[in-house]
């Protein structure tokens, strides 16, 4: 797969639980923003750091456009 296409995967999963993170806040999204963080580290081992921090700056302001 992709790293591109992992993290369109992604965000779709946070956008479909949309109505899970308003009724809980954002603290319920840092356990799974771990593990997906774990995950993005080893599938872009030996890539470009860019995509990395690109895809971060994409979950983080979903995340929280979808908390406000």
């Amino acid at each position: 797969m992709q790293f591109s296409r992992f993290v369109d995967e992604a965000c779709h999963q946070i956008e479909r639980n949309e109505r899970n993170v308003r009724q809980v806040g954002v603290l319920s999204y840092i356990p799974r923003f771990a593990t997906l963080a774990t995950r993005m580290e080893q599938y872009i081992q030996g890539q470009a750091r860019d995509l990395v921090d690109q895809a971060y700056t994409k979950f983080v302001s979903l995340i929280f456009s979808l908390i406000s």
